[in-house]
């Protein structure tokens, strides 16, 4: 049976252990953060400016996530429309070649990698970044368009029975380009609005929407889809009847290339204006942690050397108390 005396002695070894815990904690946080861990008593309670200093960190770093989501996503447009443009390229020199040919294989070859090259662009169209794709505008969780499958069954129905180049050119191109056309009702699957400007600093935004249903992109499947269309031996095409669609197809190709030119690089100067944003707030959260440090900022060497000494008391109370109860360190200065 302990005495009062015993009894009095392990309450109080409970206080100053409490105490030395609670004190151990603060200096953790101190030795971690550079910081102290009670701003009101360092600074008398005048805490005003480091308020001020929290709140705008806060805000840089809601800046910051809105810049890497912008350079992530930016990025992998640019490359998207990059890989469109030269598999674009590509296929314009081939079509080029092509037009001196009269052989119906070499016809159907030409048309068999047009067909490809939509396939490939579809797929560019579609590219995502965790989950949310990139072409879609606001209805980032959709895909921006439809599969090659569909596309070509959906063509084929709409030039069925067409043996005319010009009648088939205009077909393919009142598909594409016309308001309530088969592409803008059935095979772009994104919304109609595109994405909304992000804010990237106090004075800078950012609007990188570019969606699957821009004109550049209508008049390269176009291109493409006419060029698979004239050779694919369902449309019955003449030779000449196709050679003449292949040589409007490498035309119009080429010009849709220049438009997507223009698209990549009004992209670039947003990735730019992005990057001189980044080098800003980085700037910008320096300085105000730089600030921050000066007004709550501790001692590193005293505040480690503090840290020991309560350790060290924390483990002579350990060794009085350990001979009647059952510890380890780690469990008692929890």
């Amino acid at each position: 049976m302990q005495s009062v005396g015993d009894l009095a002695q392990m309450h109080l070894l409970r206080v100053q252990q409490t105490k030395l815990k609670t004190n151990l904690n603060n200096l953790t946080q101190e030795v971690s953060t550079g910081l102290s861990f009670d701003p009101a008593s360092s600074l008398r309670g005048d805490i005003k400016n480091v308020l001020s200093l929290n709140s705008n960190l806060q805000k840089i770093e809601n800046y910051r996530i809105n810049i890497t989501e912008a350079e992530v996503s930016s990025n992998a447009m640019q490359t998207a429309l990059t890989q469109i443009f030269d598999r674009s390229t590509t296929l314009s020199q081939n079509l080029l070649t092509s037009r001196l040919t009269t052989s119906n294989a070499q016809l159907e070859t030409i048309g068999l990698e047009a067909k490809n090259n939509l396939e490939q662009m579809l797929a560019s169209l579609n590219s995502q970044i965790g989950g949310n794709f990139l072409f879609s505008g606001t209805a980032t969780d959709r895909e921006a368009v439809v599969d090659i499958d569909r596309m070509m069954t959906d063509l084929r129905t709409a030039v069925s029975g067409i043996t005319d180049s010009n009648v088939l050119e205009a077909t393919i191109d009142t598909w594409f380009n016309s308001a309530g056309g088969g592409f803008e009702t059935l095979h772009y699957t994104g919304s109609v609005s595109n994405r909304t400007s992000v804010p990237l600093s106090e004075n800078t935004n950012a609007n990188i929407g570019i969606t699957a249903n821009e004109q550049p992109f209508r008049e390269l499947m176009k291109s493409m889809a006419l060029v698979a269309l004239a050779t694919d031996p369902s449309t019955n095409l003449n030779i000449n009847d196709t050679v003449e669609a292949i040589t409007t197809a490498s035309v119009s190709l080429i010009a849709a290339q220049e438009q997507l030119v223009v698209l990549q690089a009004e992209l670039g100067q947003k990735q730019n204006k992005i990057s001189e944003a980044k080098a800003e707030i980085e700037t910008e959260r320096t300085t105000s942690q730089m600030a921050k440090l000066e007004f709550l900022g501790v001692d590193q060497y005293e505040t480690a050397v503090a840290y020991e000494e309560t350790r060290n008391q924390l483990e002579a109370i350990f060794a009085i108390t350990a001979r009647s109860q059952r510890l380890s360190l780690t469990g008692f200065i929890q």
